[in-house]
């Protein structure tokens, strides 16, 4: 799941921040769940 995070987010810089955001909510989200 990281790596293909990385590579979009190496793909587009502005992509990769709004996907970098999204996996950090998701994250989040995810560890409280758990």
């Amino acid at each position: 799941m990281t790596e293909a995070f990385k590579k979009a987010a190496g793909g587009r810089s502005t992509t990769g921040r709004r996907k970098r955001r999204a996996l950090i909510s998701v994250s989040l989200s995810s560890n409280g769940s758990s």
